[in-house]
């Protein structure tokens, strides 16, 4: 689950949590001060109306103390701020982030160099490929670094190194050798893959 994701949820649970509270609120306050009462879910759409700013109607004659009309404001400028303040906060980074460009995940070239995952020592690489006119493509496991790495103009695919499927998607067994760039652990994962895919395939870990 992304961060956006996870703030929007974040977001939507803490909103439910204060209509429910001001709902339970407005069930006491009218008991207390005008001895009436109302159902929960009475309540609880009187707080969805003020929140969503749509009125009123039928509950406005309940309104006989002062201190509903108290508490009703004190919803009015609670449903602004989570609602045209807060919001936005959550909802803009969900909405960019489902309009971002994802990497692609194969890539269709020959006589290249695949590097698995993109660090500083890749990097430089890279730019020395770039130099020599030499044609590659980086096989990044995170998907928010290769959506960068894509945005940013490099060849990238977005796929597990470690896996036979992402080297193929890499034209492995076109291409010219295989730099693994990552923890000697995963190094020998992504070497053990590569081979599957090409035996004289030469490889650089």
């Amino acid at each position: 689950m992304s961060e956006a994701t996870r703030r929007a949820l974040l977001y939507v649970g803490v909103a439910v949590a204060v209509m429910v509270a001001y709902a339970l609120a407005y069930q006491w306050v009218l008991a207390a001060f005008t001895d009436q009462s109302v159902t929960f879910l009475k309540s609880l759409h009187l707080v969805v109306e003020t929140f969503t700013t749509t009125g009123y109607g039928e509950r406005a004659e309940d309104w006989t103390h002062p201190a509903l009309y108290v508490l009703n404001i004190a919803m009015m400028f609670t449903g602004v701020v989570l609602i045209l303040l807060i919001l936005p906060l959550f909802v803009v980074p969900l909405v960019e982030e489902a309009l971002a460009t994802d990497p692609p995940t194969s890539a269709d070239l020959s006589e290249h160099v695949v590097v698995c995952n993109f660090t500083p020592r890749g990097s430089t690489l890279v730019s020395e490929l770039d130099a020599m006119d030499r044609s590659y493509v980086v096989v990044e496991s995170d998907r928010n670094e290769a959506r960068e790495l894509y945005v940013e103009g490099y060849s990238v695919i977005h796929g597990d190194p470690e896996t036979v499927d992402a080297l193929e998607a890499a034209s492995v067994e076109d291409a010219v050798a295989l730099v693994a760039d990552d923890t000697d652990e995963r190094n020998a994962s992504i070497v053990l893959a590569a081979r599957e895919c090409s035996d004289d395939l030469r490889v650089v870990s």
